[in-house]
């Protein structure tokens, strides 16, 4: 299967943090993840919990959340890429010291790759893994993830 690379422009990008942030995803109709350093599926996004009161929520829809108690809504700008293809775990391992063909289906994993502090996510029942990066940084991560790609090309050659 060929390595497909593109920008994801459909996922809106929110950081939800305090005591009342869970309640704020309930009233939503979000999903709650419990355990910290997880996620779960939404649509076709996700929300991740990064810590006891932060969520991270990568959804296709604007957000807006209710705060009945203290919590803080940011708006996050990350670029994020979708990276199609059963390939991708292998490649990523050219620029990771971990073994990405091991994040389960449904995974959340913070993370270094290509020296840059990036979030990966992959989508239950596809080949695909989103990949997220600070956007100042977008255009190096682009071009470091097609040369991986046209590397892997040149070597599956004859």
């Amino acid at each position: 299967m060929s390595e497909l690379l593109r920008i994801e422009r459909a996922l809106r990008l929110h950081q939800l943090l305090g005591p009342g942030a869970a309640a704020a995803l309930q009233a939503a109709g979000l999903p709650c993840p419990e355990a910290e350093q997880s996620a779960l599926s939404h649509g076709g996004g996700f929300v991740a919990r990064t810590g006891a009161e932060s969520y991270f929520l990568a959804v296709e829809h604007d957000f807006a959340p209710l705060l009945a108690a203290p919590a803080w809504h940011f708006p996050v700008s990350d670029t994020v890429f979708r990276l199609e293809g059963a390939g991708w775990g292998r490649r990523l391992g050219e620029l990771c010291a971990l073994d990405l063909r091991a994040l389960a289906e449904g995974g959340w994993l913070m993370t270094r790759l290509a020296h840059l502090s990036v979030w990966l996510y992959r989508p239950p029942a596809t080949a695909a893994l989103l990949l997220g990066c600070d956007p100042s940084y977008a255009r190096y991560m682009q071009t470091t993830l097609e040369a991986v790609a046209a590397s892997a090309s040149d070597t599956a050659k004859p």
